[in-house]
């Protein structure tokens, strides 16, 4: 599950390649190609992150489907943990999920969850703290809780109408991603889905400003930079 080949990438980047907005954006072929080369460059760097944490099954696995093809994301739970306990308000927004009879959202977005059965769940939980939900970037978007399941179905269970959890920042997801390409893809397809929202709406070049690739100040950029993996060229 943790692998992204060269055929999924392929076939992820030529089908938003297709989608209206991104072939009407002003900066497309620049976008495009640019997206493909760093794409490529990261497909077969080695793994970092999960190799500095203790227990490697500190993870959150899921395969999400985006834009016809499915991609699989592995977050590392104890580095977004060990993020949040900086208490720092620009990595995570505290926010409260709508509960409606088991479906999750907040706002217009729904909320993805593992779904456990009553009987895997404890009778009580020492608090209920601490749930970390991340954005999956697609229109519309979706979150996805990638830490508390658990503790959330429990809740559902309890009729709780609201579920309070921490929203991760695009950056803090992307660093939380345990392999260079998953980061690649993930800031790939935030970048597809800024210019799908915003394309109309405000001009290429603000948009053009705003998306990881161009941005060197970026998620993507500032995630690579730590790791002294030049993409100067």
């Amino acid at each position: 599950m943790y692998n992204l080949d060269i055929e999924t990438i392929e076939k992820l980047h030529s089908n938003i390649a297709k989608i209206e907005q991104i072939k009407s954006f002003k900066y497309s072929k620049e976008f495009l190609k640019l997206w493909h080369k760093r794409l490529l460059e990261t497909a077969n760097t080695q793994t970092f992150f999960i190799s500095k944490f203790k227990d490697k099954s500190q993870c959150y696995e899921g395969t999400f489907n985006f834009y016809g093809v499915d991609i699989s994301l592995t977050f590392n739970i104890e580095y977004m943990l060990s993020m949040l306990s900086k208490n720092d308000n620009r990595l995570f927004t505290k926010i409260v999920l709508d509960n409606d009879k088991g479906n999750l959202s907040y706002f217009s977005d729904k909320c993805i969850y593992t779904h456990y059965n009553n009987n895997d769940l404890k009778e009580f939980y020492s608090n209920y703290e601490n749930i970390i939900v991340v954005p999956l970037p697609i229109i519309p978007q979706q979150l996805v809780i990638v830490d508390g399941n658990h503790r959330v179905c429990k809740q559902i269970y309890d009729n709780k109408k609201t579920i309070e959890a921490y929203y991760s920042s695009e950056i803090i997801s992307a660093l939380s991603l345990i392999k260079p390409i998953q980061i690649s893809v993930y800031c790939f397809l935030f970048d597809t889905a800024k210019i799908i929202y915003n394309y109309g709406k405000v001009k290429d070049g603000l948009i053009r400003n705003e998306l990881n690739i161009f941005n060197h100040n970026s998620a993507f950029y500032f995630s690579f930079n730590r790791k002294k993996i030049d993409f100067s060229t």
